[in-house]
């Protein structure tokens, strides 16, 4: 991945109230899942990241080709639940992406710094130490000072 260019963050969460859907756009996440994960959410979610959802619409009542999507993707699943990270990955992997997983928000953030590899992120909403909503914003901050070094 180019340096300063941003990876995808979705945030994963059990429940969603209606002031922490507003605090997603401004955390700089692209979009949100409910656990538990299903392959069909994971493919909306990644079509709309990748800006394709207008040929999602080609899909609609078939299967959506999440082989193609996720094909040679380094994905990042953070989660402090180890059940959790596992699942999520094996869902991704299952369609040929390379999954890393972290435990922690503070892990996540050391990882994501640029320059990286990682495509996309799942991060989880409530963890330990740092929640979800806390390590993008870091992450994102991180990611700013760096594209305007670039860009100076």
């Amino acid at each position: 991945m180019p340096l300063g260019s941003l990876p995808n963050m979705f945030l994963v969460a059990i429940f969603q109230s209606p002031t922490e859907v507003h605090e997603l756009k401004s955390a700089g996440y692209v979009d949100s899942l409910l656990k538990p994960l299903r392959p069909g959410m994971i493919a909306a979610c990644l079509w709309k990241a990748l800006g394709m959802e207008h040929k999602r619409q080609q899909f609609k009542g078939k299967s959506m080709p999440l082989q193609s999507l996720l094909s040679v993707k380094n994905i990042l699943v953070v989660d402090d639940n180890a059940i959790n990270c596992k699942v999520a990955a094996a869902v991704l992997e299952k369609f040929g992406a390379t999954v890393t997983s972290a435990d922690r928000g503070k892990e996540a953030i050391k990882m994501l710094q640029p320059p990286h590899n990682f495509d996309a992120c799942f991060m989880d909403v409530q963890m330990t130490e740092m929640d979800g909503f806390e390590a993008t914003r870091q992450i994102r901050l991180m990611e700013n000072i760096v594209n305007e070094l670039i860009r100076q």
